[in-house]
């Protein structure tokens, strides 16, 4: 199948492990109802994370590198591959438990924020 990349260039998507040629059929329609909607339907998390940060021109370096750093040791080893518009929060709440369960690179714990309830990737700011 061919969408529209990030760029607005279409793009082959190939993908496969569907249990039924049934299933194969409803995620393409889904990838199609997606491409209608804009570009970018056949983009990865990852490759929408690059391109998001790549046009974020106003930030401090010292902002960048702390994102790049955020996106590279949290967000592209467990969302990465996964397509755009298969994203769903349950998948952003998992990745968010997970590194709640576990003490980030930095040797800190994850804990909540008081004022919003979440659990941010590394501590405490």
């Amino acid at each position: 199948m061919q969408v529209r990349g990030l760029d607005g260039q279409r793009q082959r998507i190939r993908q496969g492990g569907y249990a039924d040629p049934e299933e194969a059929h409803a995620a393409g329609r889904a990838l199609a109802t997606a491409d209608r909607d804009g570009a970018g339907a056949g983009c990865t998390v990852g490759e929408w994370l690059a391109r998001w940060l790549a046009t974020k021109d106003a930030l401090r370096p010292s902002t960048r590198q702390g994102y790049a750093t955020h996106i590279r040791l949290y967000l592209v080893p467990r969302l990465g591959r996964m397509l755009l518009h298969q994203l769903t929060s349950r998948d952003v709440n998992g990745l968010l438990a997970t590194l709640a369960s576990r003490p980030s690179p930095t040797g800190r714990g994850c804990r909540p924020r008081p004022w919003c309830g979440s659990t941010p990737p590394c501590g405490p700011r």
